[in-house]
């Protein structure tokens, strides 16, 4: 049986892989439906399945932005599973992936499937950690003579925008190789749970909640910066990603944004956990011989 390659958006598939997914926690299942069913602006996402009528034995995809994607919801009816359809699947999205210029394809996977599985597709682990009390490792799939990973080829030059959903594969990516939100979790933990940090996170930006914005190097996500939005009063609290040296401008832009939404002194809480200041800082532009906002306690 053959796999059936689908290139998103496909409106009438979602009823299918719907009822193949039904475990799939409700942030998960409302991405896939959006990107089926509208299409991801930026996006070039993928599905591979095999149908039986109108429903699917098993299925994966690829959410994918330029050369950088992340394999999910690989999954098989548990009554067809031990006959290969998961292979055939998987041989399909990443042929499609490779054909297509994808080079780095990123997942997140029980550590039991690693060895057996994506370790045969040219897989390899990057982080190993827990996940809902069970061991999960992080995995990444390279071209043969590539580079390493997409963060090779950036430098200092960044341009700063609003990230979107179709900045998702790209935004899990930097947390493979930056530490997440929280610099009290190590990396190897936030980077098993990127992909629910940046689902959650998009979901709030997309309800208003906060402001994304990233700063893209080469078609890469190598910052990014939140800002809550839903608070009242001149106060409100931000975050910039990494810590240690978040790419330039990407502060100002931060800070800008603040001020545009009537914010007139933000807070870095994680900034001073992790140690990084200023903590805290207002929006004006410091003129000179101005003395800047002191560090918050």
């Amino acid at each position: 049986m053959k796999p059936l390659l689908i290139l998103l958006p496909s409106a009438t598939r979602w009823p299918s892989l719907a009822a193949l997914l039904e475990h799939e926690p409700t942030a998960v299942r409302a991405d896939l439906q959006a990107r089926l069913e509208q299409g991801t602006v930026g996006a070039r996402d993928a599905v591979a399945a095999l149908p039986d009528g109108s429903l699917f034995l098993s299925a994966g995809c690829i959410r994918r932005r330029g050369a950088v994607g992340v394999l999910g919801q690989v999954f098989t009816r548990p009554e067809h599973r031990r006959r290969g359809y998961c292979r055939g699947v998987l041989q399909a999205l990443l042929s499609w992936f490779d054909m297509s210029g994808g080079k780095w394809l990123y997942l997140t996977t029980p550590a039991d499937a690693a060895g057996f599985l994506f370790e045969n597709f040219g897989f390899r682990v990057l982080h190993r950690g827990q996940r809902d009390g069970r061991p999960h490792v992080t995995m990444l799939r390279t071209p043969a003579h590539g580079h390493p990973t997409p963060f090779d080829l950036c430098d200092d030059r960044t341009t700063i925008r609003t990230a979107t959903r179709a900045d998702w594969p790209l935004l899990v990516a930097l947390l493979q190789h930056r530490p997440g939100p929280d610099p009290r979790v190590p990396i190897d933990e936030s980077a098993i749970a990127a992909e629910t940090t940046i689902t959650e996170l998009i979901h709030q930006a997309e309800s208003g909640l906060c402001k994304l914005l990233v700063a893209v190097c080469k078609g890469v996500v190598v910052g990014l910066g939140t800002l809550a939005t839903d608070r009242e009063g001149h106060r409100s609290y931000a975050m910039v990603l990494p810590f240690d040296k978040p790419p330039e401008g990407l502060r100002a832009a931060l800070l800008e944004a603040a001020r545009q939404q009537g914010y007139d002194q933000i807070d870095f809480p994680m900034q001073a956990l992790a140690g990084a200041a200023p903590a805290q800082e207002n929006t004006a532009p410091t003129q000179e011989g101005a003395t800047p906002t002191e560090p918050g306690v």
